[in-house]
C-alpha cells in the first residue's frame, strides 16, 4: 500500500485595507455591545434596553449628527437579537469569527 501525504499548508491571507474608514463605520460591531446587554441577556432585557436606547438616539429626539447612524445600529441589533433564529445564527457566526480575527 502507499501512504500519501496531504499538503494543507497553503494558507492564503487576505489583507483588506479600508480606504475611508471612519471610527463609526466598523462592520464588526457587536450587537450585544450596541444594546448594552450581556450575551446571556433575556428577551425582556434586550427589549427594555432597545426601547431606552431608541428613545435616546432617535433622530427626532437627538440632534447629534451621529444619532441617526447609532439609531440604525440599535435597530439592526434589536432585529437580530429579538428573533431567536437570527440570534442563534448571529451567535454562531460571532463564535466562528473569534477564530479568524
Amino acid at each position: 500500500g502507499g501512504g500519501g501525504e496531504r499538503g494543507g499548508r497553503n494558507k492564503k491571507k487576505h489583507h483588506q485595507t479600508a480606504g475611508a474608514s471612519s471610527p463609526g463605520s466598523d462592520t464588526t460591531i457587536c450587537h450585544y455591545n450596541v444594546l448594552q446587554v450581556s450575551v446571556s441577556a433575556k428577551q425582556v432585557e434586550i427589549k427594555k434596553s432597545y426601547h431606552k436606547l431608541a428613545l435616546k438616539y432617535h433622530p427626532d429626539k437627538n440632534k447629534d449628527p451621529d444619532a441617526s447612524d447609532k439609531f440604525r445600529r440599535i435597530q439592526l441589533a434589536y432585529e437580530t437579537l429579538s428573533n431567536p433564529t437570527s440570534r442563534k445564527k448571529y451567535d454562531a457566526e460571532k463564535r466562528l469569527g473569534q477564530f479568524y480575527n
